[in-house]
């Protein structure tokens, strides 16, 4: 948690625009950007793995499917003690196991914004890796 601010980057980044941008990182263990988040991060779902449009071309589909990569992504959640909350975010894509570890809560700002937005959408833990000893 960061009430007060006290590891917040003061950094200024530009957007596409040349704008400032603040980017709201912290300093932590491993530097300020640096994010352990779930090894599969959420984003690899069945369709990732097939071929994809977007705005450069074509991209090929993998020589593999995200159903036969799906069982090392758990084993991989296993090992590096994921937390989690399978089915709270509507964009996760299919896993045979629940993550390991329940999910870490709301930074206190996040959770003030989830809970009073009227404009949603629904704020989410994100799955992330937290060390254990």
């Amino acid at each position: 948690m960061n009430v007060n601010g006290r590891y917040q980057t003061k950094e200024i980044w530009k957007d596409l625009d040349g704008r400032d941008l603040h980017p709201h990182t912290n300093y932590a263990v491993g530097g300020n950007t640096k994010v352990l988040p779930a090894p599969h991060c959420s984003a690899s779902g069945r369709a990732d793995f097939g071929e994809l449009q977007h705005h450069g071309g074509m991209s090929p589909a993998w020589p593999v499917t995200y159903d036969e990569m799906e069982p090392y992504y758990s084993r991989a959640e296993r090992m590096y003690h994921v937390h989690g909350e399978r089915g709270e975010d509507p964009t996760d894509p299919y896993a045979s196991e629940p993550y390991p570890h329940p999910a870490v809560s709301h930074e206190t700002r996040l959770q003030h914004l989830a809970e009073t937005s009227p404009l949603g959408p629904e704020a989410v833990p994100h799955p992330a890796r937290h060390p254990t000893r």
